[in-house]
């Protein structure tokens, strides 16, 4: 009899793979689109953004890949023990999320603050966060940490936009990724809180986001 992982179901496991295929190919798409741009103008905040969208495809990567090899344990009969199944990926989207947070938030302020010093508190920020969450097992901590700094991330992008004209149209993006946050922070949440169909619903939200803002830098740097 195949031993089956008490989190798996595959159907539900099978679209949550590719959606992730799905936003882990846009962001990585805008990431290579936003190349050039970085290479003509060599301007730290453009570098930064892009870094954004790095860290977000390796969130979504991670979750993936152990998605997948999951999956392989109910098709070739071995289980995948359940203390791992939540916490480690949850470790690894923690941290990955985190950087991608701050380095948006980065490509704001860089112009303030000591861009060298910020990594390191960025990297440090982030490793402590997945850390905490990984020795709580609890994505509700992760979700309110993060909406701070998603959350004051929008606000300096809005105060920007209304100083500067060339960036009013930056913040539509800043503020479809805090759109695609939010559906992201749903697929956090164990899975036995929510509803099948709220998880499909979230990953659809976070592809047609990332879908948009896609469609907006690849129209940027024709």
């Amino acid at each position: 009899m195949m031993i089956r992982c008490p989190f798996c179901d595959p159907v539900s496991m099978g679209i949550e793979l590719a959606f992730s295929v799905i936003v882990i190919a846009l962001c990585l798409l805008i990431f290579v689109r936003t190349k050039e741009m970085y290479a003509i103008t060599k301007h730290k905040g453009i570098s930064y953004f892009r870094s954004t969208f790095l860290f977000f495809a390796l969130a979504f990567a991670f979750r993936f890949f152990f998605h997948l090899f999951a999956i392989s344990g109910m098709v070739f009969d071995f289980r995948v023990p359940r203390e791992l199944f939540g916490p480690i990926p949850l470790l690894i989207t923690t941290y990955f999320s985190t950087l991608a947070i701050l380095y948006l938030l980065m490509s704001l302020v860089w112009k303030r603050v000591n861009s060298e010093h910020f990594i390191v508190f960025s990297h440090v920020v982030a490793i402590l966060l997945a850390v905490m969450v990984f020795a709580f097992h609890s994505a509700q901590f992760l979700a309110g940490i993060q909406l701070v700094l998603i959350l004051v991330t929008l606000v300096l992008a809005f105060l920007r936009s209304r100083h500067s004209k060339g960036f009013s149209k930056l913040f539509i993006i800043y503020l479809l990724l805090f759109i695609g946050w939010l559906a992201n922070i749903i697929i956090l949440v164990p899975r036995f809180h929510i509803p099948f169909e709220l998880k499909i619903a979230s990953y659809a939200v976070s592809a047609v986001v990332f879908g948009i803002i896609f469609y907006k830098v690849f129209r940027w740097t024709k």
